[in-house]
């Protein structure tokens, strides 16, 4: 009996240290995909401040390039399609297509000497710039913390309790094909 006593005690010890261990792999997965999301959600806001100025840019433009209005149609269409992305591969789609409609809009100032001259225009230009060069680091930080995200879910022994317990890999933010090739730009 005594021995039985023991035994017993010895099962319940390892099945405690088991469920402290399984606690701790969970809540330390839990804590890397909530620093996934709140990566994504940085790059939302930064997305957001774009979306917000693009109409002031849009606005300036229409001063100098009137006759311009399917490029400055493409921009503000390309802005309403990404606001209204609900799901993140649609987000990372629509935000490419309004990169190249920004793209477009940027070089019409080569074609208007007081368009390149305007201050507001270029304080525009250098703060969508900006915004950019941030989008570009929150893509960054993003990827480097999905990529940690998913490598703790894949290490043994962890990815014997991820799956079963919800942890599925998250996508890393990636350029589309038809970014990745250079664009021809005319002048």
């Amino acid at each position: 009996m005594n021995s039985f006593i023991i035994f017993l005690l010895i099962i319940i010890l390892l099945a405690g240290f088991v469920g402290v261990y399984i606690k701790n792999i969970y809540n330390g997965l839990v804590a890397l995909r909530n620093s996934a999301d709140t990566a994504w959600a940085q790059i939302d806001t930064e997305l957001q401040q774009r979306y917000d100025l693009i109409p002031t840019l849009v606005n300036t433009v229409k001063g100098y390039a009137a006759h311009e209005r399917q490029t400055l149609d493409e921009v503000m269409s390309a802005r309403a399609k990404a606001l209204g992305a609900t799901s993140n591969d649609l987000k990372l789609s629509e935000n490419q297509v309004l990169t190249n409609a920004l793209s477009k809009l940027l070089l019409l100032n080569e074609n208007y000497p007081n368009l390149k001259a305007d201050t507001s225009f270029l304080n525009l230009q250098s703060e969508l710039s900006n915004i950019e060069r941030r989008i570009n680091l929150a893509r960054r930080f993003y990827n480097e913390s999905v990529l940690v995200y998913n490598t703790a879910q894949q290490q043994f022994p962890a990815n014997l309790v991820a799956k079963p317990l919800g942890h599925t890999s998250d996508e890393l933010y990636n350029a589309k094909a038809e970014a990745r090739e250079p664009r021809n730009v005319e002048f």
